[in-house]
């Protein structure tokens, strides 16, 4: 599994939990020591508030008056979504005409600037053509 892929799955775990200790992680994600503590360094760059304790009954808590961070998503994850967006807009009539390009502002405004300008790119380049509807859609 990537790293990236691997921090998003432990954000997560760590959010069912809210409690964990590094075994948690060196056993569910078959990790070394090492690589969850840089894991637990990444998430917190990352935003995720944590805290530890020491001791027999410590471990890492994610503070519960802090939101966790938003969802994070892998590049074919991005693409995904803006192809389904772009393919949705070829229907004829929905009611969620102007939703879709609602939704992509939204999702273009909170992308790194690299993701962003990738899916500009491939929104540029990609079309989908179909034939013409005969009749509207029944919603």
């Amino acid at each position: 599994m990537k790293k990236d892929e691997r921090l998003i799955q432990e954000m997560i775990y760590i959010n069912s939990k809210k409690n964990f200790n590094l075994n948690d992680l060196i056993g569910e994600f078959d990790i070394s020591g090492s690589t969850a503590l840089r894991d637990i360094s990444s998430l917190e760059e990352l935003g995720v508030p944590l805290y530890s304790e020491k001791g027999s009954h410590g471990g890492y808590h994610v503070l519960e008056n802090q939101l966790l961070p938003p969802i994070y998503f892998s590049n074919n994850e991005l693409h995904s979504i803006f192809f389904s967006l772009q393919l949705l807009k070829t229907l004829l009539k929905t009611p969620f005409d102007k939703d879709y390009k609602e939704i992509k502002e939204k999702l273009l405004a909170i992308l790194p600037k690299k993701q962003k300008e990738m899916v500009q790119q491939a929104d540029q380049v990609i079309q989908f053509v179909g034939t013409n509807q005969k009749k509207s859609l029944p919603f």
